[in-house]
């Protein structure tokens, strides 16, 4: 626990909040690479934290926001997901992610809370991927006109997600922005 001193009250981390985010990303790439996949140089683009009722992500949403210069709540497939836009990434090795996302569990999904899948992009080697892991793919995810991804779920339920264009790229072309947080 962090110590804010201008208050002289507790201030909680991230990893408080999402959890250890570290080891996430580290066990869900090791399960990348140990299933035969290349990763290469791509940059992970955000990651997706689950929540398991409406009430924990109205909970959960201001403590993220804490930590965000923006945010951006939207409908996808009739339910609100916000996605904040880090203050500072969070850096994981050679990685420096910006984006966490939070959607409001689906109605009658059973979920953990907890993060769920990270995302990576691969830009023009989309296709290339796609039939080169044919094989592997959970699934494929419409996420509306500009992002397609298709992902992988791992024994230890961590998925990756691969597609084309980062998230922030994504919501610029939906007409969408992060709004500032004050």
């Amino acid at each position: 626990m962090v110590l804010n001193s201008e208050e002289g009250s507790p201030q909680i981390g991230l990893t408080e909040v999402i959890g250890d985010y570290q080891s996430f990303v580290s066990d869900t790439l090791k399960s990348a690479i140990y299933a035969g996949i290349d990763l290469r140089d791509y940059p992970i683009d955000h990651l997706c934290f689950r929540t398991q009722t409406v009430e924990d992500y109205q909970r959960t949403k201001p403590l993220i926001q804490n930590f965000s210069k923006g945010i951006l709540e939207n409908l996808h497939h009739g339910r609100p997901v916000t996605k904040f836009l880090l203050s500072q990434p969070i850096i994981i090795g050679e990685y420096e992610i910006p984006v966490i996302e939070m959607p409001v569990p689906r109605p009658g999904q059973v979920i953990q809370t907890g993060l769920e899948h990270l995302e990576m992009v691969v830009g023009d080697d989309y296709e290339i991927i796609k039939e080169r892991y044919n094989g592997l793919w959970s699934g494929a995810d419409d996420s509306g006109e500009f992002n397609q991804p298709m992902f992988i779920t791992f024994e230890n339920g961590h998925s990756i997600k691969f597609h084309k264009l980062p998230i922030s790229e994504v919501i610029r072309l939906e007409g969408n922005s992060f709004q500032e947080v004050k």
